[in-house]
């Protein structure tokens, strides 16, 4: 369905027989455009549904929607690489309801790959990232870290970049335009 802006509009049906909807954003005119799906969730709604939203509800939404999209882009969403990228999904956006009250996800399906950008509204993270992430803190991040192809976190005006040198967090300086919470952006070829 076209929507009146010219953005094109994806709907699915929820096991509770409610219809809700998922915006695709066309980037460009090239033949192979990206397709761009956003989510937002806090513990009061997920997109534009009104609920109370708990971890587990949460892991649920996340996974129905994740399989919709895969879905409606040609991938199967039980095939190994495609269900890791749905774990790590399923993964940022806990993280962010439980430290931060909720965030918005979006998912990049590029012709090659596909990117996935959380960003929350948190306190962000104190220090070097990589130090929290390999003392075993925020086990689901250790776990993306070692599966995706490129991974940044952005907070508090910091930029950190996973370095294929020691598989280590590289800062980047003081130039992200994150200055409360945090971006994490990572990306996986397909």
């Amino acid at each position: 369905m076209i929507h009146h802006e010219g953005r094109f509009v994806f709907f699915s049906i929820d096991s509770r027989e409610r219809i809700s909807n998922f915006t695709i954003i066309k980037k460009s005119n090239n033949y192979k455009q990206p397709k761009i799906y956003r989510v937002a969730f806090n513990y009061y709604h997920f997109d534009n549904i009104k609920m109370h939203i708990g971890s587990n509800e949460l892991v649920g939404r996340l996974n129905s929607w994740w399989d919709n999209l895969c879905i409606a882009n040609g991938y199967n969403p039980k095939e190994k690489n495609i269900s890791m990228i749905g774990y790590c999904i399923i993964e940022l956006g806990k993280n962010a309801l439980e430290n931060a009250s909720g965030g918005e996800i979006s998912v990049h399906f590029e012709h090659d790959h596909i990117k996935v950008i959380l960003r929350d509204r948190g306190l962000g993270f104190e220090g070097n990232p990589f130090e929290l992430i390999q003392s075993n803190r925020h086990h689901g991040l250790y776990e993306i870290q070692h599966f995706v192809d490129e991974f940044m976190i952005e907070t508090n005006r910091r930029r950190f970049v996973l370095t294929s040198n020691y598989n280590k967090f590289k800062k980047m300086g003081n130039s992200s335009n994150i200055r409360h919470g945090t971006q994490i952006t990572f990306m996986k070829f397909i």
